[in-house]
């Protein structure tokens, strides 16, 4: 059996990677919100079509059965809040490979994330 960490730190690459996967592909789609409810339904129907939001939803089942695998091993107490270190990896995927720009208090707010996560999840 893989030890508890290797799991965790598997779980939230992949969720990192499925994110990063459906925004990429999201940005492909025309803007639904100019179209009214029927674009909406457009784009849910286009999205599927996407290869990158396919992958997206691969990795994330994979994701999902990895990180089953590590909840059996820990509390969900603990687990949960250590699943936020997500939240700041989203960050620096969205700030390296699609370009966003990252204010001083995203980055703050990251650490503060960080902090918490060792706090509440030890």
């Amino acid at each position: 059996m893989l030890k508890p960490w290797i799991l965790f730190v598997v779980a939230v690459l992949l969720d990192t990677l499925g994110t990063v996967l459906f925004k990429h592909g999201s940005n492909q789609l025309p803007q639904s919100n100019q179209l009214g409810w029927r674009g909406h339904a457009e784009n849910i129907l286009g999205a599927l079509k996407r290869k990158e939001i396919a992958l997206g939803v691969i990795v994330y089942i994979v994701e999902y059965i990895i990180w089953i695998g590590f909840l059996s091993t820990m509390t969900l107490s603990a687990a949960y809040p250590l699943s936020s270190v997500t939240i700041v990896l989203i960050l620096l995927a969205s700030w390296l490979f699609l370009g966003e720009k990252i204010g001083k208090n995203r980055w703050l707010g990251a650490l503060l994330i960080i902090s918490g996560m060792f706090l509440v999840g030890g």
